[in-house]
């Protein structure tokens, strides 16, 4: 067996650090596909077509941008693929590789891997984000019977998991996959499972950074971000998003 790495990312700076990780992310997965916005620099688009083993993919249907990666990881030789936006994906690769290993090899066990945060990572993201999203996790919780911190949209897939969620799909934007894709897993009788994990702490401090931000760099720019009422209404509609895309497949069952 072997997994794929397929991933969006809305560049920020993060491009040296994956440069300086690539090798590492090679010995871990069989390719990798980033799926990139239509507004993408084309001279880091051909820095990334520099790398081995590594697809960059404009898309012009961004708000779809995870459909799009599912999609394009179907077309590379692999068994499994691991979807995990890229932002969080160099965080977890530079901090805990160890863990990434571990989790990849998970993700060959079972059709839909459900990767969240341990206690300690969800305290590192900001109360805007934890509080909306708990409300998104109970819902899930509700519909599915599963106890799943549901909201980081890391997952691993089988092929035939990835060819079944593609197809059944409603969801228009991105945004409300994160409950539906798996549902829609369950609803199949597909194999499910959980892992939380340290990796999935806040990747957004790291932002134009040379390394990971450190805990107290992440404290202070979690609170900066939920100093602005306008980020606590953003999180407010990511929720909504994800709640109404899973009552949306749970619906038409």
């Amino acid at each position: 067996m072997s997994v794929a790495l397929t991933s969006t990312w809305q560049p920020n700076g993060e491009l040296p650090r994956l440069q300086r990780f690539h090798l590492r992310l090679m010995r871990l997965f069989e390719s990798i596909t980033i799926v990139l916005p239509p507004t993408a620099d084309e001279a880091l688009v051909a820095a990334l077509n520099a790398l081995d083993d590594l697809h960059p993919v404009v898309t012009q249907t961004w708000p779809r941008g995870r459909h799009v990666a599912l999609d394009e990881a179907l077309k590379r030789p692999a068994t499994h693929m691991l979807y995990c936006d890229l932002d969080r994906l160099i965080r977890w690769v530079e901090l805990y590789p160890d863990e990434l290993a571990a989790t990849v090899e998970h993700v060959e066990t079972c059709d839909c891997l459900v990767i969240g945060r341990t206690e300690r990572a969800l305290m590192t993201h900001p109360r805007s984000l934890r509080e909306t999203e708990q409300m998104a996790n109970d819902v899930f919780a509700h519909v599915t019977g599963l106890p799943y911190d549901i909201c980081v949209a890391t997952r691993g897939f089988s092929h035939a998991a990835a060819v079944r969620v593609l197809a059944e799909s409603l969801v228009e934007n991105s945004l409300g996959v994160d409950g539906e894709w798996v549902y829609i897993c369950q609803r199949a009788e597909l194999k499910l499972d959980f892992v939380a994990v340290a990796g999935m702490d806040w990747e957004t401090a790291d932002q134009r950074l040379d390394q990971a931000a450190d805990a107290e760099t992440q404290r202070r720019v979690a609170e900066a971000f939920d100093g602005e009422v306008s980020n606590w209404a953003g999180r407010v509609r990511v929720a909504r998003a994800i709640i109404g895309g899973l009552l949306g497949i749970a619906g038409k069952s």
